[in-house]
């Protein structure tokens, strides 16, 4: 585990979160739970090393499938430090969109725009 790396979860680490099956010891299951693609990995082991959480459990659950790495700081850098420090393997962010953006298409639209005009 790099201490400095950021993880998120992966579509298998979702899926495990909102599933009524688990197969994620259940010990781990609140590591899963905090890794938010935020926070690096001494930020959330701080948080929980209480419970018995251990820095090895990152590279379990990473071996599972459930996390992986998004961004790791260039060597020579602090993890926190402003700017351009660390190297993103995650797509672009997405950009903000408002709740018509988002919940509709063209033909949606269109459709509807054409039955309330026949009415």
């Amino acid at each position: 585990m790099d201490r400095k790396a950021i993880y998120r979860k992966t579509p298998k680490g979702l899926s495990e979160i909102t599933a009524t099956d688990r197969t994620v010891d259940r010990r781990l299951r609140p590591l899963l739970i905090l890794v938010d693609g935020y926070h690096t990995s001494t930020y959330i082991h701080s948080l929980i090393s209480g419970i018995g959480i251990r820095e090895e459990d990152f590279d379990q659950l990473a071996a599972g499938g459930f996390i992986e790495v998004v961004a790791v700081p260039r060597p020579g850098t602090a993890a926190n430090d402003p700017g351009d420090s660390v190297r993103q393997n995650s797509p672009a962010p997405v950009q903000k969109r408002s709740s018509f953006e988002r919940y509709s298409d063209g033909k949606h639209c269109r459709r509807i725009a054409e039955s309330i005009l026949q009415n």
